[in-house]
């Protein structure tokens, strides 16, 4: 067992993204929850991102157990995936909340690297899971148009991501055409 501040965890965390935005595997206080007003949004697949990620940020002490204390399965199926492709919107919409909780919060600048490295993890999971083009358009021209301004990311260094493959991956985002990237992935 581990206990660290809501920003230390937070650091963590969103570096080791696998499983950090749902909520099933977290116990949350619920004065925490009641004090910064978290609810669940209404938003199809991404619906506990806003509750998991700020609760991280504002939560003064978070503790890490390193035991399991639910059984659960996976399920094979490809439900998750059909949702996405019905609602790619998911994809981003969570993240412009959390985004401008955490600039009304005056939080952003100081979070901002660690939280867009979960961000950009999640949106390319979306990415690469469209199944069709028509929906891989759309959320390309709207990361570039709409979301990375939105979220201040619209030219980020390199080296910034600490997985380099999210850096790779938001480089062909930004510097590439849509073409340009399916053809590099289907060679």
């Amino acid at each position: 067992s581990e206990t660290a501040s809501g920003r230390e965890a937070l650091y963590r965390c969103f570096r080791d993204v696998a499983g950090f935005t749902s909520v099933w595997n977290k116990l949350f206080r619920r004065d925490l929850l009641d004090w910064h007003r978290l609810r669940f949004e209404s938003i199809p697949i991404s619906d506990e991102q806003y509750v998991s990620s700020l609760a991280m940020v504002f939560a003064e002490r978070v503790a890490v157990v390193d035991r399991p204390f639910v059984s659960y399965r996976f399920h094979t199926g490809s439900s998750q995936a059909d949702g996405r492709a019905g609602h790619p919107e998911a994809a981003y919409l969570a993240t412009y909340s959390i985004v401008d909780r955490m600039r009304e919060a005056g939080i952003y600048e100081d979070v901002k690297r660690s939280y867009l490295n979960m961000a950009m993890r999640l949106m390319r999971e979306y990415f690469d899971k469209m199944p069709e083009y028509r929906t891989m358009k759309f959320l390309y021209d709207t990361y570039c148009s709409e979301v990375f301004p939105r979220i201040g990311a619209e030219d980020l260094p390199d080296g910034y991501f600490h997985d380099p493959r999210i850096g790779d991956w938001y480089r062909l985002i930004r510097d590439c055409t849509l073409e340009e990237i399916l053809f590099r992935v289907s060679r």
